[in-house]
């Protein structure tokens, strides 16, 4: 894998790159949209009706999470004279570190909306609270809103071709056992099934090389392992974006 750009005239992209287009707090805001700007004019972009399905999960649990640390806040944080957003942020680690294993989407967002939730360490917040559930609620409509028509092509801010008629599962399917076995190794059933997606799609279109666009380390610190069984797939070098 190499930070040059690749040649292929196609891009498939994943979650991420749909995420951080429809959560405005998101951290790879910046580096994806630096990558559709040096990548999104040339080229061809696809992704899979199941990339979808996993940005509506993932937004749909981030949405139930930060409520739920609203509410630990409004119920269990001891409020004092010069609390910071900072202080906010600690308590969260402290009560939350341990249960969950992503706590830097929640952060991010609680430092994106720094106000409504230090409203919460009020003396008396529960109005602040009520306040905050309603921008919550239509902060993530929006963005369950902004995938539908990234999906159905109705947004202007990501033009992907969706593919919708990739396999619903490949476990039995005789003909990817061997790259479904091989990717199983490693990574989970979402990266697995979207990596096997793309793969499907260069068999079905002829379309070689096919660049899988992720800026998920699981899937682009694999490269070479993914390359070598998905023979058609060259994964895309993102560092570049990251600046890592």
């Amino acid at each position: 894998m190499s930070a040059e750009r690749p040649a292929a005239d196609t891009d498939f992209v994943e979650t991420n790159v749909i995420l951080a287009k429809t959560l405005e707090w998101d951290d790879l805001s910046v580096p994806v949209s630096e990558y559709l700007a040096d990548r999104g004019s040339s080229q061809s972009l696809v992704t899979s009706a199941r990339v979808f399905e996993e940005a509506r999960r993932v937004v749909e649990k981030q949405r139930k999470r930060i409520r739920e640390v609203a509410e630990k806040i409004h119920e269990d944080f001891d409020p004092g004279y010069f609390d910071t957003i900072d202080d906010v942020l600690k308590f969260v680690d402290r009560e939350f570190l341990d249960r969950w294993d992503k706590l830097d989407p929640i952060k991010r967002y609680i430092e994106y909306y720094d106000s409504g939730f230090l409203g919460l360490t009020d003396a008396d917040s529960e109005s602040n609270l009520r306040m905050l559930y309603e921008d919550i609620r239509d902060d993530f409509d929006d963005a369950l809103d902004l995938i539908e028509d990234i999906e159905t092509g109705a947004a202007s801010r990501v033009n992907v071709s969706n593919i919708t008629d990739a396999p619903e599962g490949y476990l039995g399917l005789s003909e990817y056992e061997l790259e479904y076995q091989h990717l199983d190794a490693f990574l989970d059933d979402y990266d697995r099934n979207i990596l096997l997606d793309a793969f499907w799609y260069t068999n079905e279109t002829s379309t070689s090389p096919l660049v899988f666009v992720s800026f998920d380390s699981d899937i682009y610190s694999n490269d070479g392992r993914i390359e070598e069984q998905l023979s058609t797939l060259e994964v895309y070098d993102t560092t570049v974006y990251l600046g890592a």
